[in-house]
């Protein structure tokens, strides 16, 4: 067997996968493997209230224990800003620095 599946696992936990080879009259040392599933992304993003240059956004958490949100923004001429990091206990954020009129593309990234 040269590859498995697992199924069931819960996300965002860590996993610890021990591998052996085996004959019948002998067994290997183990190769551990420590592996993390990933984390639901948020649901239900919403947009709020929008001013000039700014729009407040919304979301449920995903049932996994995160470490932050990553916020994603390109604008309508392909620019990307800057990331921004924001607190996993946090279901709400105001987007700031926006320029009046353009249209943005906006994702929140569970990690």
């Amino acid at each position: 067997m040269e590859q498995a599946s697992f199924s069931g696992l819960q996300p965002g936990t860590l996993y610890r996968v021990e591998i052996t080879a085996a004959t019948i009259d002998s067994e290997s040392e183990p190769t551990v493997l420590n592996v993390t599933t990933d984390t639901d992304p948020p649901t239900a993003l919403t947009v709020g209230e929008t001013a000039t240059s700014s729009v407040e956004i919304s979301w449920t958490p995903p049932v996994a224990t995160l470490q932050s949100y990553r916020l994603e923004r390109t604008n309508a001429l392909g620019q990307t800003l800057p990331n921004v990091i924001i607190p996993s206990g946090s279901t709400q954020f105001s987007v700031t620095g926006l320029t009046p009129a353009m249209s943005y593309n906006i994702s929140l990234i569970a990690v």
